[in-house]
């Protein structure tokens, strides 16, 4: 886990690529004005370090350069929770993140939480809040 052994390195090397993803969405959404959505954003890279201890100014202030319409979180949900090659910490390091992320989203951005239910519940809560938030 080179988060762990070089959180520094890792965030750099993560931020290039959630960059890259941003921007590749942003020509998306505006060859076809379609709702674009990320299962991670680039401000987990910033609530990652500070979990740990190990918060870096100069990453902070490119990661608030980034800015979503809105943000949905869903809180760590053991029923749910899988570790696998992309997730590598394990349930209670999720909820000790948990905080942080939330924290740091909420800072410049709308932060809904989507309720702990099915799969076809939490789409229906994220397209009637869409709708009645005029998209």
């Amino acid at each position: 886990n080179l988060f762990l052994s070089a959180p520094l390195k890792f965030s750099k090397q993560l931020l290039e690529v959630r960059e890259k993803q941003f921007i590749d969405s942003e020509k998306i959404f505006q060859a076809k004005n379609q709702v674009v959505f990320f299962d991670r954003g680039i401000h987990d890279i910033h609530a990652y370090l500070i979990a740990i201890g190990q918060e870096n100014l100069n990453l902070k202030e490119k990661v608030y350069s980034f800015e979503y319409d809105l943000v949905s979180l869903l809180t760590p949900w053991e029923e749910i929770f899988k570790k696998d090659n992309e997730r590598l910490e394990n349930f209670s390091q999720a909820k000790m993140y948990y905080p942080y992320i939330r924290k740091v989203y909420s800072i410049q951005h709308k932060v809904i939480e989507l309720p702990q239910r099915s799969i076809e519940e939490r789409i229906s809560f994220i397209e009637s809040f869409l709708n009645s938030n005029n998209g």
